[in-house]
């Protein structure tokens, strides 16, 4: 599951349970990035790439800021967690300057309800400000389908869901300052 998903029904809902699925990871991501851990991360903005791109193709960072750029996968072990890290491929354009992205992966961390997440933290060593805004781009890609081992489909949804597809930002984003 994303760690931003929630989970409708039947296959062609697919794509909208993982849309789903990183909803909920994007909360449990809000929630976690809302006081930062550390002193030095005050000059930091982490975001949520998926979802603040994918809607408006922007991403509006505070001025002076550096962007973070941040998703996750979420598990029902920590085995499927592994192997969603292990299949899921990225690439990060920035400013027409490609960056392989898989090695920003971290290990999966058991959660309070069991379950299991995968987090991606890139930080782009960007400064935002108004003078200096950039494009960014996130393609990625899967070696095979993997399942979170939560996410069902089928009429009673009782079939496993298989994704296909890897975590993108659907296309190039503008970066600016607010």
């Amino acid at each position: 599951m994303l760690c931003e998903q929630r989970a409708p029904r039947g296959r062609r809902d697919g794509r909208r349970l993982i849309a789903l699925a990183f909803a909920v990871v994007g909360a449990a991501t809000a929630l976690a990035l809302a006081v930062p851990a550390r002193a030095d991360d005050t000059d930091t903005f982490t975001t949520n790439y998926y979802f603040n791109c994918r809607g408006d193709h922007g991403i509006g960072v505070p001025n002076g800021k550096v962007l973070v750029l941040r998703t996750g996968w979420q598990a029902k072990t920590r085995g499927l967690a592994q192997d969603f890290v292990n299949a899921h491929h990225m690439d990060v354009v920035i400013d027409g300057v490609s960056v392989n992205g898989d090695p920003y992966w971290q290990e999966p961390t058991q959660q309070p309800d069991g379950t299991w997440i995968a987090w991606w933290l890139y930080n782009t060593g960007r400064t935002v400000t108004f003078d200096t805004p950039f494009t960014l781009e996130v393609t990625a890609s899967l070696s095979h389908p993997v399942l979170d081992g939560m996410t069902f489909e089928g009429p009673d949804n009782s079939k496993p869901l298989f994704t296909t597809t890897g975590i993108d930002s659907d296309g190039p984003c503008f970066v600016g300052a607010f």
